[in-house]
């Protein structure tokens, strides 16, 4: 693997990569290019802010695809608040796992195919992460469509 991160954030322009044979032999190789803005949620560090859980439903539609295998959700309880998490929409395999503020994991939910996963539970006040990433985070070789809703009734 190997990462270029010399062009200037939002410089936009026409690029050009080029590969050269080392050595006299010939080596199969994949090459996969993404854009710095593809892989923004791939971290629990650079999460997409959901605010702080309310009573109403939130619900947040989006995609991973060949190179993005991994989106990160943060959001915050004041109280102590029952929740149910739920990955839909799928037409193929993702996982959902929820975490605490420390990364730990708190619970994940690994249905088979396009089955919802579901998670649900009582969470404590503090900063939680919702992860929806590829089973075992390997590559796609489609973009994947779903949504993650967040339902958190009054207590």
């Amino acid at each position: 693997t190997f990462r270029v991160n010399d062009v200037a954030e939002g410089a936009t322009g026409t690029y050009y990569l080029r590969i050269y044979r080392g050595a006299a032999t010939s080596t199969p190789y994949t090459l996969k290019v993404k854009a710095a803005g593809e892989t923004e949620k791939n971290t629990w560090q650079r999460a997409s802010n959901l605010g702080t859980l309310r009573s109403r439903a939130v619900a947040r539609t989006s995609r991973i695809g060949e190179l993005d295998v991994n989106d990160w959700f943060k959001f915050t309880t004041r109280g102590t608040r029952a929740l149910t998490l739920a990955l839909t929409g799928l037409t193929a395999d993702l996982d959902l796992s929820l975490f605490n503020a420390a990364g730990t994991l708190i619970e994940a939910a690994a249905a088979d195919g396009a089955a919802d996963d579901v998670i649900t539970g009582t969470l404590t006040a503090g900063v939680y992460y919702a992860r929806v990433c590829v089973p075992g985070l390997t590559s796609l070789d489609a973009t994947l469509n779903y949504t993650l809703r967040m339902i958190a009734p009054l207590a």
